[in-house]
């Protein structure tokens, strides 16, 4: 009998995911620190002219942080929300 490594290591590949999927399916409010509005808000400022820049009411070009993030994701997503 030959051992199939690649079922193997999809086997455990799936068991290890299944109490990930179970957390985000039965307790969504444990997930914090969405970094989606963060990253879009940057976005839509560097399009507007403000560049990497923005208060939390985007109607200023008032500095934001971004913490030890780079700026480069909401670079990309300009571009991309340009096209």
């Amino acid at each position: 009998m030959r051992i199939n490594y690649f079922q193997i290591y999809l086997l455990v590949f799936l068991i290890s995911l299944l109490p990930k999927i179970l957390i985000i399916i039965y307790f969504p409010s444990i997930i914090e620190g969405n970094d989606q509005e963060t990253y879009l808000r940057v976005a839509k400022n560097i399009l507007s002219g403000c560049g990497i820049a923005g208060g939390p009411d985007n109607e200023s070009c008032n500095p934001t942080s971004m913490g030890p993030k780079v700026p480069g994701y909401p670079i990309m997503l300009a571009f991309v929300m340009l096209l």
